[in-house]
């Protein structure tokens, strides 16, 4: 009887008690998460850090970007540079109406050739040299049509809407509009 009434005296502290201590089976759980933390917090402050040293500031001058008053944002007019997409570069213009364009070039307020204005995002607008962007190919394909691609990154429906009246207040003339509208629109 004095084994059993010492095992009783050795119960094991009921959680919450002041003689509780964890299992270490959750010691190990918990230090290996907070080692973990601290490990993804340490590289990716390093990888940022690496990032930025290697990347060129973008600014508007580099970027072809002007402010706009009422689409936040837009191309400069017969601008020209060299951009950058991940770890490519590509050569990058903008015509008279401040579009993209093959080349810099003022664009007639009328032309005899059918006149298509194409409006989308950064998609549209051609993260990439010019004829590799679907606007470039189309326009390479279809030599009769006329091509004024307006699509500037990050635009979205009312910016498409603003773009077409900017251009019908300037009297130039177009035949059709393509929008490309993706999921973030």
């Amino acid at each position: 009887m004095g084994r059993a009434a010492n095992e009783l005296t050795q119960v094991e502290s009921v959680p919450g008690s002041p003689g509780w201590q964890p299992p270490s089976k959750f010691k190990v759980l918990l230090v290996s998460l907070i080692i973990c933390l601290f490990l993804f917090f340490a590289l990716d402050g390093l990888w940022s850090a690496h990032v930025l040293r290697s990347t060129a500031l973008a600014s508007p001058q580099s970027t072809c970007f002007t402010r706009d008053p009422i689409r936040h944002h837009a191309l400069e007019s017969n601008c020209s540079c060299d951009r950058h997409w991940g770890k490519e570069s590509y050569l990058f213009a903008t015509n008279s109406l401040g579009f993209r364009d093959e080349n810099i070039r003022q664009v007639p307020l009328t032309s005899t050739r059918p006149r298509i204005l194409v409006l989308g995002d950064s998609f549209t607008e051609g993260m990439s040299s010019w004829p590799d962007s679907y606007v470039g190919q189309i326009a390479a394909r279809f030599p009769q049509y006329e091509f004024l691609n307006g699509a500037v990154e990050s635009y979205s429906p009312s910016n498409y809407l603003n773009v077409t009246r900017a251009l019908l207040d300037k009297g130039v003339k177009f035949d059709e509009v393509i929008v490309f509208i993706d999921m973030s629109d």
